[in-house]
C-alpha cells in the first residue's frame, strides 16, 4: 500500500502514465519509437571538389566511403537523443538532421551539427578514425600499407573486441555499451557466423527492441522509385520510398549518389555499403509491395534503412531479400549496438524448475541470442538425461536420453543456428568402467542420441566451433581425452590429450573453453599419491602453439597436502587471456589467470574468498572484459552453518561477493551449479541443492530496468507506469527493478529514485 493519498497516487501515476501515450502503427511497418538522425556522408557537405572520383559537390577522395562512422553516428545519437545515453556528445540534436558546418570539421559521433573547431584526418574525435576508414585511422587495428590501402571500412575494423566502436566507448569512460559484428563469411571472434535467415530474426529482434541496427551490403544498387508508403509512427510519419537492388552491372545511378557498390569479398576485410536500419516490412504483409510491381518482386522482406547520401529520400525499403532479382542476397554484415545495464544488480526468489524426483544434478546452463536459458541435467530418479528450455515464463522439459542406471556427467552447447547440443556420461551401472561418452543433437523429431566412445568416463565438457561442430574434452581412467566431429557423415575423431599417470576416476569436473580459430583450453583435475595422502592437482591442456602441451598450474604435494583444482571452470576473454575458477579442500575459492603468449607460461593466482564449501564453480567474461565466478560459498553461521549460492563479480580492483540464495538451513545434498551471461551481462543461474534434491533456476536484474530488456533508461518510464496502474502486473524481475527504493512494494515512493537512475 502506497503511504501517498489517493488523489496524490493520481497525480503521479497520470504524470508518468502520458508517456505511454503512442497511437498503433496503422500499417504492417515497424519502426523504432522515435525518430533516428539521418546524417549524410560527410562529403555531401563540403566544398565543390570532385577529385578523385568524388560526387559533385563533394571533397577529395579520403572523406569518400564514410558509410559505416555515418551509420555508427545516427544509431549512437539515437540511444543519445531518444533512449537518454550520454554516449555521444552529451548534447541533444535534432533528429531530422543538420548538416556540418564546414568540411572538413566532420565529427561524426557528434551527431547533433556542431563541433568542437576543425579537427584534422586521423585523430581520434572521428569514428573513421577508430574504424580505420580509408586506412586512415587506429594503427592498433594493424591494416598493412598506408592511406587508402584499402577503400571503406573492413568488417573486422567496426566492433572487435577492444576495437573500432568497443574502443570509442572504453576511451570514453563508457562501460555499459555492448558492440558486435555478424556477417555471412565473418562474425567477430568468439560470435558465430550468420545465415540470411538468422540475420533478417536478428535485425526483426533489434527492431522490436527500438535499437537501430547498422548493416552492411556487399552489393548496392537501388533503382528509381517503386511506391511510397507512410504511417503515424515518429519514422513513418516522414514516409518511405520504395526502391529495389538492381543487377550487378546494371546500376544506373537514378539518385546521382555515385552509390554502386558490388564485392566478392565476406571475410573480415570485406568492405561494402553500410546504412542505418530504423524499420522493417514482413513479406506478404499490408506494406509488402513486392507482388504489386511491375515485373512483380515476389512476397519480399524489406529493411528501411536511412542510406546516409544526400540525394536518396529519408527513408528507403530496400529489399532484404529478393530471390526473384539477386539470387544471391547481397546482404553482408550486421552490428548490433546494446545498452548492457550497468546498475544495481539484484536476485530475486529461484523458481523450480524440475522437482520431479532427485533431478538437477550435473546442471550445466547456457544462454541463447535472445537471452533464452538452456538447461541440462540429471533426473536420477528416471534415469534420464533432461533438457529445459524457457521462453518468456514458461519451461519446456524434453527428455534427452533415458540410460539403464547411471548419469555422472552433462553439459550443453548451442549450434550455430541456436540449437542445443549435448554430450553426457551415463552406464548402466554406478561402478567404472560402465560410463561410455554419448552425444545429442534435437532435430525436427526429437532428441538423436549417439555412442561417442567406450570406457569408463567421469567429466565431460561440450564446446561448438564457429562452424557448428561439436568438441567434446573428457576425463577417464587413462587421462584426458578430446573426440571432435568433422561435419556430415563422418565418424568422431580422437586425441589423447594427458596420459599422465594421474588418477581421474574421481574427478568432478572438466572445462573446455576454444578460441574462435579452433584452439583449445582445458582445465581439469587428476590425483597422485602423496605420502600417506591422495591429494588432486589442478592442471590445463592446450594446443595454442601447435602440438599439445600441459601444465600442472597448482600441487600443494609436499607443503600443505591439501587438494586443489576441484570443481574446474575456464573461460576466455577478449584479448587471448585465459581465466580458471577451482576449489581447494582447504577451503578457499582460488583462480588462476595467464595472459602471456607461447612462449611463457605465468599464471596468477588470486584467492576470491578464503571461506566456503564445495561445489560447483563456473566462470564467465561480462562486456566489460571483467570476470564473474558463480560457486557455492559460505554463509553466517547464524542461525546455523550453512552452504549458500553465490556470486563473485570483479571490479578491477576488488572481488565484489553477493549472494544469490540462502537457504536458511544446513543441508547435505551435493552442490551442482550452471551459469551463463546473457547480452545485458545479467547472470542466469540454474542450482540443485543445497536443501533440495530438485533443479531451480534464478535470474539476476538491474535496478531501474523495468521494462527488463537490460538497459537502464527513459523507456522503462511506461513499465514503470503500468506497474503503478497494477503492482502484480509484469515478471518478478520488472517487479523487482520497479522496487527502487527496496522495500518490498511498487509504489510512488519509488519515482524519484527511478528517476535518477532514468537520468531525468
Amino acid at each position: 500500500m502506497s503511504r501517498h493519498s489517493p488523489a496524490r497516487f493520481h497525480l503521479v501515476s497520470s504524470a508518468i502514465l502520458c508517456v505511454l501515450a503512442s497511437t498503433a502503427a496503422s500499417h504492417a511497418a515497424v519502426f523504432v519509437r522515435g525518430l533516428v538522425p539521418d546524417w549524410n556522408q560527410p562529403y555531401w557537405h563540403g566544398a565543390n571538389d570532385p577529385t578523385n572520383g568524388g560526387p559533385v559537390g563533394g571533397p577529395p577522395g579520403p572523406w569518400q566511403f564514410w558509410c559505416t562512422p555515418t551509420s555508427a553516428a545516427n544509431v549512437i545519437g539515437y540511444w543519445e537523443d531518444r533512449r537518454g545515453h550520454a554516449i555521444a556528445d552529451g548534447a541533444a540534436f535534432p533528429s531530422t538532421g543538420v548538416v556540418w558546418p564546414n568540411w572538413p570539421a566532420y565529427q561524426d559521433y557528434q551527431a547533433n551539427g556542431f563541433n568542437r573547431g576543425a579537427v584534422p584526418a586521423g585523430t581520434a574525435d572521428d569514428l573513421g578514425w577508430y574504424f580505420d576508414t580509408n586506412r586512415r585511422g587506429d594503427p592498433a587495428q594493424g591494416n598493412p600499407g598506408g592511406a587508402m590501402n584499402h577503400i571503406g571500412t573492413q568488417l573486422k575494423d567496426i566492433s572487435r573486441p577492444g576495437l573500432g566502436l568497443n574502443k570509442f566507448f572504453a576511451a570514453r569512460g563508457i562501460t555499459d555499451f555492448r558492440v558486435r559484428t555478424q556477417g555471412v563469411g565473418y562474425a567477430d571472434p568468439g560470435l558465430p557466423p550468420l545465415t540470411i535467415a538468422q540475420a533478417w530474426e536478428q535485425i526483426v529482434r533489434e527492431i522490436n527492441a527500438d535499437r537501430p541496427v547498422m548493416v552492411c551490403f556487399k552489393h548496392w544498387c537501388i533503382g528509381a522509385p517503386l511506391g511510397t508508403g507512410s504511417d503515424n509512427s515518429a519514422e513513418g510519419s516522414l514516409g518511405w520510398t520504395y526502391v529495389d537492388m538492381l543487377r550487378v552491372g546494371a546500376c544506373p545511378d537514378p539518385w546521382g549518389n555515385g552509390e554502386s557498390w558490388d564485392a566478392s569479398n565476406v571475410g573480415p576485410t570485406a568492405v561494402g555499403h553500410c546504412v542505418t536500419v530504423v524499420g522493417y516490412i514482413v513479406a506478404n504483409s499490408t506494406d509488402d509491395i513486392g507482388p504489386t510491381t511491375n515485373p512483380p518482386l515476389g512476397p519480399t522482406h524489406w529493411v528501411i534503412v536511412h542510406d546516409n547520401a544526400g540525394p536518396t529520400p529519408r527513408n528507403l525499403a530496400v529489399p532484404f531479400v529478393n530471390p526473384l532479382v539477386n539470387p544471391t542476397t547481397p546482404w553482408l554484415a550486421n552490428t548490433l549496438i546494446r545498452c548492457a545495464g550497468g546498475g544495481i544488480l539484484r536476485f530475486g526468489d529461484p523458481e523450480v524448475v524440475d522437482a520431479a524426483g532427485d533431478t538437477g544434478r550435473y546442471v550445466e546452463l547456457v544462454v541463447d541470442d535472445v537471452n533464452q536459458p538452456h538447461i541440462v541435467y540429471a533426473d536420477q530418479t528416471n534415469q534420464d538425461v533432461q533438457y529445459a528450455v524457457k521462453n518468456g515464463a514458461a519451461w519446456t522439459l524434453e527428455n534427452v536420453d533415458t540410460v539403464p542406471n547411471a548419469v555422472v556427467d552433462a553439459s550443453i552447447a548451442l549450434s550455430t543456428d541456436g540449437s542445443p547440443r549435448v554430450a553426457y556420461a551415463a552406464g548402466p551401472t554406478w561402478n567404472p568402467p560402465n560410463w561410455p561418452l554419448k552425444y545429442a543433437y534435437r532435430s525436427a523429431g526429437g532428441w538423436v542420441p549417439q555412442d561417442v566412445a567406450a570406457g569408463n568416463v567421469t567429466a565431460v565438457s561440450l564446446a561448438m566451433t564457429t562452424t557448428g561442430l561439436p568438441h567434446i574434452a573428457y576425463l577417464r581412467n587413462n587421462g584426458l581425452q578430446l573426440a571432435w566431429h568433422p561435419g556430415g557423415i563422418g565418424n568422431w575423431t580422437f586425441t589423447q590429450v594427458d596420459a599422465a599417470a594421474g588418477n581421474y576416476l574421481n574427478a568432478k569436473q572438466v572445462s573446455l573453453a576454444m578460441e574462435p580459430d579452433g584452439t583449445h583450453h582445458i582445465a581439469y583435475p587428476d590425483e597422485i599419491a602423496c605420502g600417506a595422502l591422495t591429494v588432486g592437482r589442478l592442471k590445463h591442456a592446450t594446443d595454442e602453439c601447435g602440438a599439445w602441451s600441459v601444465n600442472v598450474l597448482e600441487n600443494n604435494c609436499g607443503t600443505t597436502n591439501f587438494s586443489v583444482g576441484q570443481f574446474p571452470s575456464i573461460a576466455l576473454d577478449a584479448f587471448g587471456g585465459r581465466y580458471i575458477s577451482h576449489y581447494t579442500l582447504g577451503a578457499q575459492l582460488r583462480t588462476r589467470r595467464r595472459v602471456d603468449g607461447c612462449d611463457l607460461a605465468v599464471w596468477n593466482a588470486q584467492t576470491v574468498d578464503p571461506n566456503i564449501a564445495q561445489g560447483s564453480t563456473v566462470v564467465r567474461y561480462d562486456g566489460s572484459n571483467q570476470p564473474l565466478i558463480a560457486y557455492w560459498g559460505a554463509c553466517p553461521a547464524i542461525p546455523q552453518p550453512r552452504v549458500c549460492l553465490k556470486l563473485a563479480r570483479w571490479t578491477g580492483g576488488v572481488w565484489l561477493i553477493d549472494t544469490v540464495f540462502d537457504p536458511g538451513v544446513f543441508a547435505a545434498t551435493p552442490h551442482y551449479l550452471g551459469m551463463d551471461l546473457d547480452s545485458a551481462d545479467r547472470p542466469h543461474v540454474a542450482f540443485y541443492g543445497p536443501e533440495l534434491a530438485i533443479l531451480r533456476f534464478v535470474r539476476a536484474y538491474y535496478v531501474g530496468d523495468v521494462d527488463d530488456d537490460g538497459c537502464i533508461d527513459r523507456n522503462d518510464r511506461p513499465a514503470f507506469a503500468a506497474l503503478l496502474l497494477d503492482p502484480s502486473a509484469g515478471t518478478p524481475e520488472q517487479r523487482g527493478a520497479a522496487d527502487c527504493n527496496g522495500d518490498g512494494s511498487v509504489n510512488g515512493d519509488d519515482l524519484q529514485c527511478l528517476l535518477d537512475l532514468w537520468d531525468d
